[in-house]
């Protein structure tokens, strides 16, 4: 369940950051053609098309997402648990997005959030289920 949140987070992470990098490539052919270093003004003023674009790709959620993703995924396959409160963060944040801005699919990152809660409950459970008692552990000590 966590395994495939991770995937779902990271495959949302970077078919963002190629969907906007592939729709504003005039932008980055700018950039690079300009050597890249400095190639989008500061923000000071109105901001330029460039600032946008900038903010939509490199700049935008899509790549601390695909990392998160990865994180999630590999914790989970090595049989760790990931924290209920990273899913109700990452839900939160999808929740708002979708509320603020209708247009674009936030709600996806819905499905992970519930998939790492839902995962981090069924680990602790399990993992509550074969803890021994305190009064086994004191007896194990010989007091």
């Amino acid at each position: 369940m966590t395994r495939l949140a991770g995937i779902l987070l990271a495959a949302l992470g970077a078919i963002h950051i190629v969907l906007t990098t592939a729709l504003n490539l005039d932008s980055w052919a700018r950039w690079t053609g300009a050597g890249l270093w400095a190639s989008v003004a500061p923000p000071g003023g109105a901001p330029s098309g460039d600032q946008y674009v900038l903010w939509l790709t490199l700049g935008s959620f899509g790549v601390p997402l695909l990392v998160l993703g990865l994180v999630v995924a590999g914790t989970a396959r090595r049989g760790g648990v990931v924290p209920a409160y990273v899913g109700w963060v990452v839900g939160a944040w999808a929740l708002l997005l979708s509320i603020v801005l209708v247009a674009v699919p936030g709600w996806l990152a819905l499905v992970p959030a519930a998939l790492i809660v839902r995962g981090a409950r069924h680990r602790g459970s399990v993992s509550r289920v074969g803890t021994p008692s305190r009064s086994t552990l004191d007896g194990r000590r010989g007091t």
